[in-house]
């Protein structure tokens, strides 16, 4: 008489279990540490084993695995003694991401645009590289918008065009498959400076919501150096033929032979901060402890008896 035949599957999860051989030892075989973080290398949980040497004996379905989602895992025991499997799901986080802002206090326009930068960290401070980074400066009408793209170092640029004066620049990364978004956003001025030449303050008026003087018959009376006394000739403006930059000595004709620019100022300029200025012949001399952005006032003109006045509002560089 003929037998009957019995097949047996045992379902898991949903799903069909690998068949057991009955010729070998059942091991306990478990899964741990399901969930973890990107790193754009491949993962995979942690599978402990008893014997605990099986461990190194087991064959992945499902795993590893490098993106960010969740998925379905199972571990087997291949070992010629043993027999035993596990199943789970596995998650892999999106890694979370730092985005700060470099662009620093002010921006200068030199014409109609201003550079905007940020950097872009993941896990463990270590740049994002190839990720499009957005820049808003200001809001309603007046918003601008720029994007970069991270380089190796994770940082980012661009050029926006711009309204002078103050303005709120926010940086975002949007996020994307396996990274988290981020912004920052930070409070700035954005100013112009002069493509060649400069007017100058005395470095013991240069303090931020000090009202100067930059130009005029009485420079010299007006403002205090703390390397002495200017010479009466020098009205406020040296005419070298390149922009400011901080640390660099400057010299100049004296008087009206060193013509200022025509008016109207820019509303928000960059000027220079001078600790003393000598004369020497008809040259006078300077040196350029720090530059900071002037507020200018209306009134002023090339005639150094329409004084060009204004307050300081900012710190560009030291």
């Amino acid at each position: 008489e003929a037998s009957e035949c019995y097949v047996t599957t045992n379902l898991v999860d949903g799903r069909s279990s690998p068949p057991s051989d009955p010729a070998k030892l059942e091991a306990t075989v478990t899964l741990s540490d399901l969930t973890k973080a990107y790193t754009g290398s491949p993962l995979s949980p942690t599978v402990t084993t008893v014997p605990s040497k099986l461990a190194e004996t087991v064959t992945w379905n499902g795993a590893p695995q490098t993106n960010a989602g969740r998925y379905q895992v199972t571990v087997m025991v291949n070992d010629p003694e043993y027999t035993g499997w596990t199943s789970g799901i596995f998650i892999i986080q999106k890694q979370e991401t730092t985005l700060t802002y470099t662009g620093g206090d002010t921006l200068i326009a030199n014409g109609s645009t201003a550079q905007l930068s940020a950097t872009l960290m993941g896990a463990n401070e270590l740049p994002i590289a190839g990720k499009t980074i957005i820049f808003q400066l200001g809001t309603g009408r007046n918003a601008q918008e720029c994007s970069g793209v991270t380089g190796a170092d994770g940082n980012a640029s661009c050029n926006i065009s711009s309204v002078l004066g103050p303005g709120t620049v926010v940086a975002s990364f949007a996020g994307d498959t396996n990274y988290l978004p981020s912004s920052d956003s930070h409070d700035g001025i954005v100013c112009a400076i002069l493509s060649s030449g400069s007017f100058v303050i005395g470095d013991k008026d240069a303090a931020i919501g000090k009202a100067v003087t930059f130009w005029g018959a009485q420079w010299s009376k007006r403002n205090r150096l703390s390397g002495g006394k200017a010479p009466a000739s020098f009205k406020g403006y040296q005419d070298s033929t390149t922009a400011a930059t901080c640390g660099a000595n400057w010299t100049t004709k004296d008087g009206n032979s060193a013509s200022p620019p025509d008016g109207p100022l820019p509303a928000y300029l960059a000027v220079i901060v001078s600790s003393k200025i000598k004369k020497s012949g008809p040259a006078i001399t300077g040196d350029t402890v720090r530059l900071v952005v002037v507020k200018t006032d209306s009134g002023y003109a090339p005639d150094p008896e329409h004084a060009g006045t204004g307050t300081v509002v900012a710190t560009i560089c030291r």
